[in-house]
């Protein structure tokens, strides 16, 4: 079923226009100004083997998402375009399409997503000053240009600002302690979490070294703590989860911990370890069972994480666009918008990218499932 319902997406796609791009969108109001989004994705409308692998049909589940997104954005009388180009590996084809005067038209571009067709992606928006937007894996870029590059993942650190953020909204009135190990690996993690927090509301912050732990340990006589520690000391980490598990601290740690030798799952799970996540939703949840409803009504499918990442992702930028315009990453400010699965919170970072920081704060109840904190 899922296979045909693919197959059936990539005739649409071709016998619209693919190549040269297609407005998937109508137009609901002629007096409103229009925006157009380019959606750069291998789809491999013309390799039959490698439209039957993982990764197309994770992009074709996120192009259904992007369809339902559409679909809500027009019912709001958004006047949206899209054009759709199928990629698929291939740089050259990438670089005839940057020399359409259509792709200069472009107000957004999402994607594309692998290195050899991102490469010259980056100097085409380095020229013309379009948002480029990496939908799934994170850019670090380095080069000379400034231009809006926006990660809609992010890195550890940034990860580290959304996470500093959500804990002061869960928690507030709590201390934040911050453990350091004075690694510099950790410097941005630490920092960032910490401005997160203070964003996000919290005002008390104190950082303590590994060998100050008494000082934490004082502190949760008389009031009540949070602890961020993005250190790989087991012995230290262990403590804090004992700490933890007897209700003296909430603890929070980067999600990569779990993997760590001699901690992982099975101490997050004891300590009721609270840590972000970007990627999570509840099946079960109002929001998330009526998306799931009408997707099945219209693809005759059940939804997985990639329908949900298009709708998301779709829904936050045709909004951000119609509301502020083509520098809306500029306009958003800390602002967090969430969407079903995903949350957003767009962090600046250097030559003029953007990361988005936004996440759940997540823990693991006693069957070793993740639940969101509420």
């Amino acid at each position: 079923m899922k296979f045909c319902i693919q197959f059936m997406l990539s005739i649409v796609l071709v016998l619209t226009g693919i190549n040269q791009g297609i407005e998937a969108n109508a137009q609901t109001d002629s007096s409103m100004k229009e925006y157009k989004i380019g959606l750069m994705l291998p789809f491999y409308l013309h390799n039959w083997s490698k439209r039957k692998s993982d990764t197309a049909t994770a992009i074709y589940d996120y192009y259904e998402g992007v369809q339902m997104a559409l679909s809500d954005l027009d019912r709001l009388g958004m006047n949206l375009v899209l054009h759709v180009y199928d990629t698929e590996e291939d740089s050259l084809r990438v670089d005839s399409l940057m020399n359409t005067p259509k792709l200069r038209e472009m107000n957004t571009v999402i994607g594309p997503i692998y290195e050899s067709t991102i490469t010259p992606m980056l100097r085409f928006s380095a020229i013309t000053k379009i948002p480029l937007v990496s939908p799934f894996k994170f850019i670090e870029y380095q080069g000379p240009d400034s231009f809006p590059l926006i990660n809609m993942g992010a890195s550890d650190s940034g990860k580290a600002f959304g996470e500093g953020q959500e804990i002061a909204r869960n928690y507030p009135g709590y201390e934040l302690f911050v453990i350091s190990d004075k690694k510099d690996e950790h410097f941005k993690q630490r920092k960032l979490f910490k401005d997160g927090f203070i964003l996000g509301g919290g005002k008390m912050v104190t950082q303590i070294g590994i060998d100050e732990l008494n000082k934490l340990y004082s502190a949760t006589k008389t009031k009540k703590v949070i602890v961020y520690a993005p250190i790989d000391t087991v012995g230290i980490l262990k403590q804090l989860v004992s700490q933890a598990a007897r209700g003296k601290i909430i603890l929070c740690l980067p999600k990569e911990l779990r993997k760590v030798k001699a901690f992982g799952k099975s101490e997050m799970i004891r300590g009721n370890v609270h840590f972000g996540d970007n990627m999570y939703y509840n099946k079960y949840e109002d929001r998330v069972l009526a998306f799931r409803k009408i997707y099945r009504k219209r693809f005759r499918w059940e939804a997985s994480k990639y329908q949900f990442l298009g709708y998301d992702q779709m829904m936050f930028i045709g909004q951000a666009l119609m509301t502020f315009g083509q520098d809306y990453y500029k306009k958003l400010g800390s602002a967090q918008i969430n969407g079903i699965m995903q949350n957003y919170s767009l962090l600046q970072a250097s030559n003029g990218s953007y990361e988005n920081a936004g996440c759940q704060i997540l823990k693991y109840n006693s069957e070793g499932k993740r639940e969101a904190v509420k």
